[in-house]
């Protein structure tokens, strides 16, 4: 932690990270519920375009159970490519 409380880049990515596997656990046991929790607390680690995306899918986990593990998998390659983790 800095002086401020704010989490330094290398503690961010390791949070993001783990919740990557939490997520990947939770589409693979079908656990919608936690997976959109997971995806919340994504968001709040992220900006921009991909925080939307991170919102909406957490709003899609209770909607659409059949499409969410594809979806999970275009936002973890996104995650990944944007230097979050």
């Amino acid at each position: 932690m800095t002086a401020l409380g704010q989490r330094s880049d290398a503690d961010r990515a390791r949070a993001i990270g783990k919740l990557c596997v939490a997520a990947d656990w939770a589409c693979a046991h079908g656990d919608l519920l936690l997976l959109r929790s997971i995806a919340d607390r994504l968001a709040s680690y992220t900006e921009g375009p991909l925080r939307y995306e991170l919102v909406s899918f957490a709003e899609r986990c209770l909607g659409d159970p059949v499409g969410v593990g594809a979806a999970w998998d275009r936002l973890k390659v996104q995650i990944s490519r944007s230097g979050e983790a």
